[in-house]
């Protein structure tokens, strides 16, 4: 039941990802009612094909680097809710509405 699936998640996932699981379960709900969504997706920021010749130099170049740079990101992710709202910290449209 959901009894389970909290105590388990709560210890797994917050052991494996370093993030508390019922923060992340309604940011993972979120992201996939919306995905790929350009306005309302809560994982990712898209950008379309056509606008990226206008981006500036240095985030085209961010492009290439990505994969560099993703574990370091992933904490600035959790902690400051960059783009949608806190893991860790309950604030931003993520926690529009919502209560724990």
């Amino acid at each position: 039941g959901k009894g389970i699936n909290r105590i388990v998640g709560e210890i797994t996932h917050s052991m494996i990802c370093l993030t508390p699981f019922v923060p992340w379960a309604l940011s993972h709900k979120k992201h996939h009612l919306n995905h790929n969504h350009l306005e309302k997706d809560y994982s990712h920021e898209w950008m379309i094909r056509e606008e990226a010749d206008d981006m500036p130099l240095f985030i085209k170049a961010t492009y290439y680097i990505r994969m560099a740079y993703l574990p370091f990101l992933y904490f600035i992710y959790l902690f400051t809710g960059i783009p949608d709202g806190g893991h860790v910290l309950f604030y931003g449209r993520m926690w529009e509405g919502e209560s724990m």
